[in-house]
């Protein structure tokens, strides 16, 4: 049987970024954190001696925030959110965060977004990972004669138009592991103005109910 565990799901904003921005307090003002779910609820519970966050870096250029396996970070051209909690990014809070973020900062002049719903994906024995890679290729005995290779291992990229923007898609081998593989997917679009720009966070669960179909028809369990 194939197996696949969510390893992580980010959201990238690029644009014009003032990194000193972000501090928890500004957060906390604005009504920014989604205290609703994990692990932002935990910091209600928190002692006012305990500090609410896991990690805290600023500088002029760079901020770093991370609140357990929610890791925040400003560049001075960057905005990125990443969740590893390892669950559907439909449960993750990072999604309201950024809608919250963006609509106190809806000035920000941004120009590019994207999503990435990264994938650790296990097979059961060599048999069923040779028999996946097949699915991808048409003819492996083909490819032996004309390079030579005795054995080889098969990675993939592919671009294709979704939704009017861009979804791509890849497969990359797992160096410590001859029994896995990681998943990728990327969706990037385009910014027009603030509104039509964060309504594509709501076209996120258009992009999963994608990705399990195409992890259906390759018999993946995820």
């Amino acid at each position: 049987m194939i197996n696949c565990q969510p390893k992580f799901f980010s959201i990238i904003f690029i644009g014009r970024q003032n990194p000193q921005i972000l501090t928890h307090d500004f957060l906390l003002k604005n009504n920014i954190i989604p205290f609703d779910k994990a692990p932002f609820k935990d910091i209600v519970s928190k002692q006012p001696e305990d500090k609410p966050f896991s990690d805290f870096l600023s500088t002029p250029v760079l901020t770093k925030l991370t609140y357990k396996n929610i890791n925040i970070v400003i560049e001075e051209s960057r905005y990125q959110i990443t969740d590893t909690a390892n669950i559907s990014p439909l449960e993750s809070p990072i999604i309201q965060f950024t809608k919250n973020y963006f609509s106190v900062l809806k000035y920000t002049p941004l120009g590019l977004g994207g999503f990435n719903f990264n994938y650790f994906i296990s097979f059961g024995s060599k048999d069923e990972k040779l028999e996946f890679e097949n699915s991808f290729i048409s003819d492996r005995n083909e490819i032996y004669k004309e390079l030579g290779f005795t054995n080889f291992e098969v990675s993939l990229q592919l671009a294709c138009p979704f939704n009017q923007n861009k979804l791509e898609f890849a497969i990359a081998r797992v160096t410590a592991n001859d029994l896995a593989k990681v998943f990728n997917f990327n969706y990037e679009f385009r910014y027009k103005e603030i509104d039509s720009f964060l309504a594509n966070l709501d076209d996120i669960p258009i992009l999963l109910k994608q990705i399990t179909g195409m992890f259906a028809k390759l018999k993946i369990q995820c």
